[in-house]
């Protein structure tokens, strides 16, 4: 089978860059994903040119992004967070902002245990409300704790109160994680305007692929049921040998096959009821359907089928291959 596991449709997020739009880190991360297995594709394909020549004339002309993944892959982790070396800029301010979380929490676990405090808050620990380091300070004595309230609990019992000392040092955290969200949106900006550079390569190489698994998902299926491809003719006869129902095939019970030479245009099936009329008539629509598509029908290779501009379906009755059902008995069986 061909590495087609990582592929996944991401024209609708180069599409968006094209536009303008800066893209998620989870939606950078995704664009690569489908080029690194772009690339995996054709690096497979290209190592077996010989069994697989007609994949390897569409799949050589896959284009190549290699550094636009790796550009991507080197900014955003896995998950499409931004890392913290993906600019000098970022790794700095990331780091300060570790930098205020501890000095805030240190300062904050001080002002919890202390005896001043320990009848006047809920319990000896801290939260954060809105980005805020605050604590939760008993309603009744919500007074006796100097700063600002960012809220209540639901019951009323206690509020979140920021003491004027954490007031700088929240700023300075809030200011900081401003500014590391800001070198974020620049940097994923940067990335998104590259994808809208290769915009027309993403296309291309997502049309190309498209075909490649369409072509493969055919041939496997045709494995499953050991297809054929017949021989086609404008307006001659039906030769059919050694045709299945492909769902019967596919259900895993032993299929009986068929052979049918049609030199006309009519045919007449006959049969006592459950004597496989339904199976046949519908057999023979799915064949002529999956040749019609390019898919290899559960035949003999010497089977010849002629051209068909339009195929008309009658479908209403309670008829069920599957359960075992013909036409006749899945009436009898909803008349019960």
């Amino acid at each position: 089978p061909l590495p087609l596991g990582g592929i996944r449709d991401v024209n609708p997020i180069s599409d968006r860059a094209r536009i303008g739009a800066c893209l998620s880190g989870v939606e950078l991360v995704a664009v690569a994903g489908f080029l690194v297995s772009s690339d995996e594709l054709v690096e497979h394909v290209s190592k077996k040119t010989d069994s697989l020549s007609e994949i390897w004339a569409m799949a050589k002309v896959i284009p190549e992004c290699r550094k636009l993944s790796t550009s991507i892959l080197t900014v955003c982790s896995p998950d499409g967070e931004v890392v913290d070396d993906a600019s000098v800029e970022l790794a700095r301010l990331r780091a300060s902002l570790r930098g205020s979380h501890l000095n805030l929490r240190k300062t904050i676990d001080k002002l919890s245990q202390s005896t001043k405090l320990r009848n006047i808050i809920q319990e000896p620990f801290f939260t954060i409300r809105e980005g805020r380091y605050v604590l939760p300070v008993k309603a009744e004595r919500k007074d006796q704790v100097p700063g600002i309230i960012h809220g209540v609990s639901n019951t009323g019992a206690t509020v979140f109160v920021e003491p004027v000392r954490l007031v700088e040092m929240n700023n300075r955290l809030k200011m900081i994680q401003r500014e590391a969200t800001k070198e974020e949106e620049r940097i994923l900006g940067l990335l998104s305007a590259k994808i809208a550079e290769h915009d027309e390569e993403i296309a291309l190489a997502s049309q190309i692929i498209w075909e490649i698994d369409s072509f493969h998902a055919r041939a496997r299926l045709a494995s499953r049921w050991d297809g054929a491809v017949p021989s086609f003719n404008s307006d001659g006869p039906w030769t059919i040998r050694s045709a299945r129902h492909p769902l019967l095939v596919l259900t895993g019970v032993d299929v009986v096959p068929n052979d049918l030479f049609l030199d006309g245009r009519i045919i007449i099936l006959s049969g006592p009821n459950a004597g496989g009329k339904s199976v046949l008539m519908s057999m023979l629509g799915q064949i002529v359907i999956l040749a019609a598509l390019g898919i290899p029908p559960p035949l003999s290779s010497d089977s010849q089928l002629p051209l068909f501009e339009g195929l008309h379906v009658i479908i209403g009755d309670h008829q069920d291959i599957e359960a075992e059902l013909s036409t006749f008995s899945g009436h009898v069986l909803e008349l019960k």
